[in-house]
């Protein structure tokens, strides 16, 4: 392997970091995957998280009930 290196902003490594540390891999790792991805034509965005609007403030358990049923909603869909 050869060696690459680039300048990143603050906010990016902070980006970075974040999502190696959720996936359990180091910055390296996750860099690395990355360009892989990208140079073998596969896709190297996150999947987009849904967002959901409460309307005000909920319980837990209301939350929880808006999104599940948010869910099964789209699951049948498919």
């Amino acid at each position: 392997m050869k060696q690459a290196s680039t300048y990143l902003t603050p906010e990016e490594m902070a980006q970075l970091d974040r999502l190696a540390k959720a996936r359990g891999i180091s910055r390296a790792a996750l860099l690395h995957e990355l360009v892989a991805d990208l140079l073998s034509g596969r896709s190297v965005r996150p999947k987009r998280v849904s967002t959901f609007d409460f309307g005000g403030p909920v319980d837990r358990e209301e939350r929880r009930r808006i999104i599940d049923e948010a869910y099964q909603r789209r699951a049948d869909r498919r």
